[in-house]
C-alpha cells in the first residue's frame, strides 16, 4: 500500500480513477490515505509533483469535497 497524507495528490488520484482503499490517523490526528501500490499509482504522483498533471476541474472539485466530507467525519470519529 502507498501511504499519502497530500490532500492535493490524494484528491488528483482520485479524480483519475484510482480508489481510497483505507485511512490512518496519526498520533498527531493527520490523517493519510492508502492507495494501491500500482506503477500508474506512481506515475501519477510523479507528474503531480513534477507539475507536469491535467485533470478535469469540475471532477477535482468534486473529489475534494468528498475527501474533505471523509476527514471531517474522521475528525468527528464517525469513520476510520
Amino acid at each position: 500500500m502507498q501511504k499519502i497524507s497530500d490532500l492535493g495528490l490524494v484528491t488528483a488520484l482520485v479524480t483519475l480513477g484510482s480508489s481510497i482503499r483505507e485511512t490512518e490517523t496519526d498520533d498527531k490526528g493527520r490523517v493519510s490515505f492508502l492507495f494501491d501500490n500500482t506503477e500508474e499509482i506512481k506515475d501519477i504522483s510523479e507528474r503531480y509533483f513534477n507539475k507536469n498533471l491535467m485533470v478535469d476541474a469540475n471532477t477535482y472539485f468534486y473529489a475534494i469535497k468528498s475527501i474533505k466530507n471523509t476527514l471531517y467525519q474522521i475528525k468527528d470519529g464517525k469513520q476510520e
